[in-house]
This record gives C-alpha cells, sequence and structure tokens, in this order.
C-alpha cells in the first residue's frame, strides 16, 4: 500500500534569520517626521494649562482629542482618545512630562506595537507679554510613516490649538 501525502519541510534557520534581519531593517530604517504648530493665546499659562488639564471637559470644545482617562502624571499610563465617531482610534501612551503650566508630553505606540508607529505628543505653554506661547507637536516614528503623509495632521493640530484658545478665552481665572 502506498501512501499519498504532502511533505511540509520547515524552514531552516537561514531562512527565519534572514526574515528576521528583513523586518528589522525595516523597523530601524523607518521614517521620522516632526509636527509642530504655534498659537499666541491671550490667557496666562496657568488658565492655559487648567483648560489642557481638564479631559472631562474635552468633548465640549477639542476638535482632535475626544478624551484621556488616567491621570496626567509622569510614568502613569493614559487612555487617549483621538478623533470622533468611525474615524476614532485610542491610544494608551504614557506621560513623559507633567510640568504645571508649562510642558505636557506622552509617548506612545499604535497598537501596542513598538516601530509600527510611534508618537510623543507634547505641549509647550511659555509666558510672554501678552499671554502664553501654546506650541503644540509631536515626534513621529515607525514603519506606517511609508504609508500616510503626516503633514496631513497638522490642520487637526491647528484646529485644536484655536479650539483651545477660544475655550481658554482673555483672562479666563485658572481653577
Amino acid at each position: 500500500m502506498r501512501r499519498i501525502g504532502v511533505v511540509v519541510r520547515r524552514a531552516g534557520w537561514p531562512v527565519s534569520l534572514i526574515l528576521a534581519l528583513f523586518c528589522a531593517a525595516i523597523l530601524i530604517a523607518a521614517p521620522r517626521s516632526d509636527i509642530l504648530t504655534t498659537i499666541e493665546i491671550a490667557a496666562p499659562p496657568s488658565s492655559v494649562w487648567a483648560v489642557l488639564t481638564d479631559p472631562d471637559d474635552y468633548p465640549a470644545w477639542n476638535p482632535m482629542i475626544a478624551g484621556l482617562r488616567g491621570r496626567l502624571a509622569r510614568g502613569e499610563v493614559i487612555e487617549h482618545i483621538e478623533g470622533y465617531g468611525a474615524d476614532r482610534t485610542i491610544f494608551w501612551p504614557m506621560v513623559l512630562v507633567a510640568d504645571r503650566d508649562r510642558e505636557l508630553r506622552w509617548r506612545g505606540h499604535l497598537w501596542g506595537i513598538p516601530g509600527l508607529f510611534i508618537g510623543e505628543h507634547y505641549f509647550l505653554l511659555r509666558p510672554t507679554p501678552h499671554g502664553t506661547l501654546f506650541t503644540q507637536g509631536e515626534h513621529l516614528s515607525g514603519a506606517l510613516l511609508w504609508l500616510f503623509d503626516p503633514r496631513e495632521l497638522v490642520p487637526a493640530f491647528e484646529a485644536m490649538n484655536v479650539a483651545l484658545a477660544a475655550r481658554v478665552g482673555p483672562g479666563r481665572a485658572p481653577q
């Protein structure tokens, strides 16, 4: 009696090594990009900080970030809800800096996969004679940057900046 079957050969270690090196090269050579936006807000940094760090109020004014859950403190992991409706994406970044009235910064990975898409988002508040120079930016890296142009994000950053300035309003008292 003759046996008929399919012979399956496992790839040896050279093929696995080549595949691993190829994947590593893609991640190491992944593009990087920066987004930087600024706006002058006619209110002191403490007023801007009060609105920026009150995520429960975000749905009322923020067109970009629908919500943040968790403590905005160094080393804490927060839930970051970007966008609304069908465009909503959830990240779980770690807060790197939470320096009252000066800087808020977090870093996260899309879908929790390092190297695929990494974003380090930051907000800087600098006092000026007329209020606050508010800077919002992000350092982006990862393999997914080959698939889209990060400049497409700039209008959303700018819309959030304008909405924040309107929400703070001139002379709004810090909370």
